[in-house]
């Protein structure tokens, strides 16, 4: 039982970010402009593509008319830094600049719950040729059903290891993919098929340890999935702390780390 919980507030008084939209034909290049621009980001600031499928729905504004299309996320603290490679204007924006208080919402996330089937994989490079790869299986003539895709940077501070260790794995991650298609419970087995096939595209650079946050239920799923997902040391450490404080394993919902 959780009897108090401290935590901590940046002062951020603006948030600056925000998103542009291409139309999928533009892939390729956007991809690749995307990949050299972030490898020289400050610490402050992160960024996310995201390649995405959405019907045309009649009576409503759809970015790029409807056809496959990519989202750049743009980062906080970058003002003015956008990669000269990016001579396709986009065919749509959002507003990068809000006060904090604000509801902030620069990837668009669904408002309610909705029926999907992920997966994710955590990467410790991002290489022309892993860029390439992923345009195979995702790009505008893949024929893929998935509806969304990432390529997420994590990098930054969140990489340097903490003073005191915490539960907090992957660190050393620089990338993660995360992918996922939405839909009625009958295209599920489609789904997870073209997600195994997504998955085993960036294997060369991929690694086992990520950040729990980005497991899916898939995922993670044996002991030694998750000790490996965790990283031994941390895993073997949490299992103990189990032992001796939930010897029953009372908390055992989603990933669960078996007392030792």
């Amino acid at each position: 039982m959780v009897t108090a919980l401290e935590f901590g507030l940046f002062p951020v008084e603006r948030f600056y970010g925000g998103g542009l939209f291409f139309a999928g034909e533009h892939a390729a290049r956007v991809l690749h402009a995307w990949r050299e621009w972030t490898t020289g980001l400050p610490m402050e600031a992160t960024s996310s593509i995201a390649f995405l499928r959405r019907p045309r729905c009649p009576g409503r504004r759809s970015p790029c008319g409807g056809r496959s299309s990519r989202t750049y996320g743009s980062p906080p603290c970058c003002r003015g830094r956008r990669p000269n490679a990016w001579s396709r204007r986009p065919c749509w924006t959002r507003s990068p600049a809000r006060p904090t208080a604000w509801p902030v919402r620069p990837h668009m996330d669904a408002p309610r719950p909705a029926p999907w089937v992920e997966r994710s994989a955590a990467l410790r490079d991002f290489p022309g040729e892993a860029a390439d790869a992923l345009l195979g299986e995702i790009g505008p003539d893949s024929g893929t059903r998935l509806g969304f895709v990432e390529v997420r940077l994590l990098d930054g501070a969140p990489a340097r290891p903490p003073a005191v260790p915490n539960a907090v794995s992957g660190r050393n991650a620089r990338w993660a993919v995360i992918a996922s298609g939405a839909g009625a419970p009958d295209q599920a087995p489609a789904f997870r098929e073209q997600l195994d096939a997504l998955a085993g595209t960036p294997a060369p650079w991929t690694q086992d340890e990520m950040n729990a946050n980005l497991l899916t239920a898939a995922q993670g799923a044996t002991p030694d999935e998750l000790r490996a997902a965790y990283g031994r040391e941390r895993h073997d450490r949490f299992a103990a702390i189990k032992k001796r404080y939930d010897p029953r394993n009372l908390f055992r919902v989603n990933h669960d780390i078996v007392p030792a």
